[in-house]
């Protein structure tokens, strides 16, 4: 079976939960026998397509029709590829929806994965923009799509509440992480007498992340160290400045990291941390889940009732004080940390492999396709 994934960087290693999911969803089909292409309007970068090659991952550039976001030669791309399905990530990309209406034309059957790009709070940047865009483009994608997927179970009624006319079954198929993170071993327990630590992987999408709630919460937690791993998020680039210049002593704001400092990172924490005014999964949050490291999320993030129901961690308040308040209250109870640490790498196991989130997929082609 070939599958078409549309939405990804032309780069494995960018900062982007989408770009990272689509990455190892690929490559763990191509490790189940199927033939996965990566289609961009522009050809991978160098390093991200011998490493394509080494995953088993084909690249496919169908560029945009001149200065303009329309794909060019897609019905030329597609007799010579014959893809089975196209599955489209992320939402608002003129790019995906001219290639849906080709994809429809032509007869191609194409799934549509929004990553949280309809959760309230996305839609509210650039509302009028979004809201006219919606209306001429995007949920047309989702009606002519023969499959749409979320998540997390919280995003299914984001979805519904955008695409109203979408009547059909919304399947839940969970991001994976990384596998080595799954088979490397349980995180490390704090060690006593050291300062407890939190730490936060991502952009630093100032609003939409938190990121102002979690130097907030770093000032009224002087007795604990956060670590911030991550790339600036432009739009939110001044207000980041701001922070900046009143940054707290015990907080410190490091670039991102890959592979086993990724790991290293994680393990070094006594809790992993994300204050998220709105998120669908947080593949950060279910790679500290894999190393037995205990989540502090956010109670807006649709990973919140997945923590709770698998006793992994700790759901926080949006206030930053009282928040503050609850991580002081756990950070002194090594005992339920490492317990709560054990149940987020069992969930992990479980749920976030990506050969099993990989199969998951599988189904829903199978049954559109």
């Amino acid at each position: 079976m070939t599958v078409w994934h549309v939405g990804q960087s032309t780069s494995h290693t960018s900062v982007d939960g989408v770009n990272a999911v689509v990455w190892l969803v690929a490559a763990a089909q191509a490790e189940l026998g199927l033939r996965p292409v990566l289609v961009n309007r522009r050809p991978l970068e160098r390093e991200a397509s011998a490493f394509a090659e080494t995953q088993g991952i084909r690249e496919l550039t169908i560029p945009a029709l001149g200065p303009g976001v329309a794909p060019r030669g897609v019905p030329a791309a597609l007799m010579r590829d014959q893809p089975r399905v196209v599955h489209i990530h992320s939402v608002f990309v003129p790019y995906h929806a001219f290639l849906s209406r080709v994809l429809k034309s032509e007869g191609v059957p194409y799934v549509v994965t929004p990553h949280g790009g309809v959760a309230p709070t996305v839609l509210a940047r650039g509302r009028v923009k979004k809201a006219l865009y919606a209306a001429v483009l995007e949920r047309r994608r989702f009606e002519d799509a023969c499959a749409v997927t979320a998540v997390s179970a919280g995003e299914v009624d984001e979805i519904r509440a955008f695409a109203p006319r979408w009547q059909a079954p919304i399947p839940v198929v969970p991001n994976p992480v990384e596998a080595a993170l799954l088979e490397d071993g349980a995180g490390r327990a704090p060690v006593p007498g050291h300062r407890p630590l939190l730490a936060y992987l991502g952009r630093f999408d100032v609003h939409l992340k938190g990121i102002d709630r979690l130097y907030h919460i770093a000032k009224l937690l002087p007795e604990v160290d956060v670590h911030l791993f991550g790339a600036e998020h432009r739009p939110t680039r001044s207000a980041h400045a701001a922070l900046e210049r009143s940054r707290p002593p015990n907080l410190s704001v490091f670039p991102p990291v890959y592979g086993a400092a990724k790991a290293d990172a994680l393990r070094m924490c006594s809790m992993y941390v994300q204050m998220s005014r709105s998120d669908a999964f947080g593949v950060a949050v279910a790679e500290a889940m894999s190393l037995g490291v205990p989540a502090a999320v956010s109670v807006a993030m649709h990973m919140a009732p997945v923590i709770e129901q698998a006793q992994a961690g700790l759901v926080l308040s949006e206030d930053p004080a009282r928040a503050a308040e609850q991580l002081r209250a756990v950070l002194a109870d090594p005992e339920r940390l490492a317990w709560w640490g054990r149940n987020a790498r069992a969930h992990a196991l479980k749920n976030f492999h990506p050969r099993r989130v990989a199969s998951a997929y599988v189904d829903v082609y199978d049954c559109v396709s």
